[in-house]
């Protein structure tokens, strides 16, 4: 492969990860400036491996410290709800991570209002979130509505969480139904 090809696939391929064409040029320009006596590839690639995995664990700790992401799991912009997603024209890029949430708000039996929420380990601002989240009831095996209360909605397996961790276990429901497009749907 020749010198441009090489450095045309790994433009290509910075251009893919985020970086503008001009950015990527500046990568491939200082990796090729500071290795004059390598082998262009390794550089190329060395330099690669700098900007886009500039370490996950640097760029977070960068970001706590600079007041952008925090340490603190209550937090609203708490480091371990974010994924990081490499370099952008403005420095780290990070992505907030929705967590499944949900909130059990009323129990139907005792006529009761209660607040359990789940699953363990959730920042008090993804409870929050879940207040506002999809509607849902469980019912035990005889069709007796037992509990309601509201889930963020991620769809798949996780709309099972309330039935699994605290329906069945506590009150013995068997079926969950969410509010979906204007009806209740048993999932």
């Amino acid at each position: 492969m020749t010198h441009k090809s090489l450095v045309t696939k790994e433009l290509r391929e910075i251009c893919d990860n985020g970086l503008t064409q001009d950015e990527a040029q500046r990568v491939v320009h200082q990796a090729l400036v500071k290795g004059k006596n390598f082998h262009p590839e390794t550089i190329i690639q060395q330099s690669l491996v700098r900007a886009f995995h500039l370490a996950a664990d640097d760029a977070f700790d960068q970001a706590i410290d600079t007041g952008r992401l925090s340490a603190d799991p209550d937090a609203d912009n708490y480091a371990g709800d974010y994924k990081y997603m490499g370099l952008g024209p403005t420095g780290a890029r990070f992505k907030k991570i929705r967590m499944f949430c949900w909130i059990i708000t009323r129990d139907h039996l005792d006529n009761k209002d209660m607040s359990v929420s789940g699953p363990s380990g959730v920042s008090d601002s993804e409870v929050e979130s879940a207040k506002n989240g999809t509607p849902f009831r469980m019912y035990d095996d005889d069709g007796i509505l037992n509990l309601s209360g509201r889930a963020t909605q991620n769809g798949g397996e996780e709309l099972f969480a309330p039935l699994n961790d605290y329906g069945l276990p506590s009150y013995g429901c068997t079926e969950i139904r969410f509010f979906l497009n204007g009806r209740w749907k048993t999932i």
